[in-house]
This record gives C-alpha cells, sequence and structure tokens, in this order.
C-alpha cells in the first residue's frame, strides 16, 4: 500500500534539498574563488597561443597577463591601436620569452571574427599554436530602453553576442577537426557573460538579456562538446560590477550595485583558473554567488525589483515605495552611458 506525504511535508522537504544543494554550490564557488590566487598553468608544449578579445585592458588585459606569466603567446584584439601597443609592451616586460601579436579590429564589424580567424590561419603565425580563445569584448548602455538609441543597442548585441557566437564558431570547429586527428591535445574557450545572466536587470534590460544569451550559448555548445571527455571545454565567467576605467570615466560608481564591485584583476585569476580546470561557468565574487542564490529563490516580479534595486542610483534610495513601483528614473542625458559592468 503506497502512502502519500502530505504537501507541506513535501514543500519542506524539497525546500531542506534546495538548501542543501545552495550550500554545496555556495561553497564550491568560495573555494574556487579563493583558491584562484595562487593558481598555474602550464602550456603543454612550446607553441601553446591564446587569442584574447577586448585585450587592451580591464578583465581582458588581466587574463592576458596571467596567460603571459605562465609562458603562453597572445593574440590580443582590440579596436584601440594605441593601448593595443601599450598592452603589447606591458605583456612582453611580463615575459620576454613569449611573443604577442596585436591585432587592431572592431568586432561590432560582422566581418572581424572572419578575418581575424583568416589572419591567424597566415605565415606570420606559424610559429604558435592557438589552443584557448578568451571571448572578452562588451559593453553596456545604461538606461530606459526605448529612450535610448537603436542602433546603439542593436551594435550592443554585434558585440556583446554576434561575435562572440563568429569566434566560437570558426574557431571551435578548428579545435574540434584538430581533436578528431590527435585527441591528446587540449583546448579551452571561455565566453565573458555576467552575473547578470542570472538576474534581469531593467534600465539595463538589452545588456542583462545580452549576458543571459551567452550564459545558455556557452552551456550549450560546452555540452555538445563533451564527447571529447575535456579535452575540449567552454566556460562562461559571471562577474558583477567591475573596477574599470569605464567606470571612472561616468558616474557608475554611484549605483547601488557597485559597492560589491571586484577588481579586474581579481576577476581574471578567478576567470582563467575556471577556464583552465574547464569548468562551465564559475561566478566570481562571494557577493555575487549569494546574488545568484538569493535571486533564484525570488519570485520573477520580486526578481525584477531587486535588479532594478541593484542598477539604481544610491540617491534614489531616499524613496524606495517608488523605485520598486516604478524604477529607475533616468533623465535624458543619463541614457546612453557605457558602463563596463561585464
Amino acid at each position: 500500500m503506497q502512502t502519500t506525504l502530505p504537501a507541506p511535508l513535501l514543500i519542506l522537504v524539497a525546500s531542506i534539498g534546495t538548501l542543501f544543494q545552495w550550500i554545496g554550490d555556495t561553497f564550491t564557488h568560495l573555494f574556487k574563488n579563493f583558491t584562484a590566487e595562487s593558481f598555474r598553468a602550464k602550456p603543454s608544449d612550446s607553441k601553446d597561443a591564446v587569442i584574447i578579445t577586448g585585450a587592451s585592458d580591464g578583465i581582458g588585459f588581466e587574463i592576458a597577463k596571467l596567460f603571459a606569466r605562465d609562458g603562453f603567446h597572445l593574440i590580443i584584439i582590440s579596436h584601440d591601436e594605441q593601448k593595443l601597443g601599450a598592452a603589447k609592451e606591458e605583456l612582453l616586460n611580463i615575459n620576454k620569452d613569449i611573443k604577442v601579436f596585436p591585432i587592431v579590429k572592431d568586432l561590432t564589424d560582422k566581418d572581424a571574427p572572419k578575418e581575424i580567424f583568416e589572419q591567424v590561419r597566415g605565415e606570420e603565425f606559424e610559429s604558435i599554436h592557438v589552443r584557448y580563445l578568451v571571448n572578452n569584448a562588451g559593453k553596456s548602455y545604461r538606461g530606459h530602453f526605448t529612450r535610448m538609441d537603436l542602433d546603439k543597442q542593436l551594435e550592443l548585441i554585434d558585440l556583446n553576442c554576434k561575435h562572440i557566437v563568429a569566434m566560437t564558431h570558426l574557431f571551435g570547429k578548428q579545435f574540434e577537426q584538430e581533436l578528431d586527428q590527435d585527441p591528446t591535445q587540449q583546448f579551452r574557450i571561455m565566453n565573458l557573460s555576467s552575473v547578470v545572466s542570472f538576474l534581469t536587470t531593467p534600465n539595463q534590460t538589452v545588456y542583462s538579456a545580452t549576458k543571459s544569451f551567452i550564459h545558455a550559448f556557452t552551456l550549450g555548445y560546452g555540452d555538445e562538446v563533451a564527447k571529447y571527455g575535456g579535452k575540449l571545454t567552454l566556460t562562461a565567467l559571471c562577474p558583477g560590477f567591475t573596477e574599470t576605467k569605464l567606470i571612472d570615466e561616468i558616474d557608475a560608481k554611484n549605483a547601488v550595485g557597485y559597492g560589491t564591485a571586484d577588481k579586474p584583476e581579481r576577476v581574471a585569476k578567478i576567470g582563467y583558473k575556471g577556464m583552465m580546470l574547464g569548468r562551465r561557468y564559475i561566478i566570481a565574487g562571494y557577493m555575487n554567488n549569494l546574488t545568484y542564490w538569493f535571486t533564484s529563490q525570488l519570485p520573477v516580479g520580486l526578481s525584477l525589483k531587486f535588479g532594478k534595486l541593484v542598477n539604481a542610483d544610491k540617491d534614489q534610495l531616499k524613496n524606495p515605495i517608488k523605485l520598486a513601483t516604478k524604477g529607475i528614473t533616468t533623465d535624458d542625458g543619463r541614457n546612453n552611458e557605457e558602463i563596463s559592468m561585464q
């Protein structure tokens, strides 16, 4: 005779199970964050190289420094030629035994990924072997959706999504073909997502949608290549607010969520370790891990209100009822600000 547990008891059991799962997941992520400082990687041979987009500053440049330190050759990509040249010099100062190839490209150009792919296959790059790809380039706009310029938001989608899909397709296909010929090799791809891939942030609506796309895309393709037994893995790096030059240039430090901002070098170390170990995704920062769990337990309506709170300016906290019911009110002068919340 079968017995059916009362509904309240089932809910209690499920809640306890969810709590223990969260405790396990959270401590796992926190442990990965804590041990990232001492992590080192080693090239499999003297030709190993990485491609990093958005590598002239911020998180991308900090990731490049870690690869340089550990002896990997680098192909660094940015639209800013001057910054790229300075980045090359600093990377060579870290390790004079590596090669650094700067490529100046605007990744909002739909042909840029194919041009990069073809260039890297040329004679200039015969002395290196690309085994790693970091799709880091991205941007954000902050403001009311319909008050912001449409072309700028479509450009944001091109940079945050289309170029990542194209680069991953081109180099992922090459990595798969190489593994089919020699299954002893190892390849890694990391895409820059964000903690907002788990939390929709009104007034950064398009940005948070692009990061949700990147997260889902990375997990999906990562599962497709699981047949290679960990020889080709994809990692989604999910930081929150990060201290970069763009945030200093605008007033993003006034946002409520900026109080938990991380240093780009710390985010880079966490992502670097997660990528090298083949993690599906890695949440950078202790508070971001807590935010991930907290918002996952909320109903959709409350989650959106929390997203509004995180993205609101601090002076709006003077009227929390208005903030919760009407959301963020930004004047027209703030509608097209770029925020490096990667």
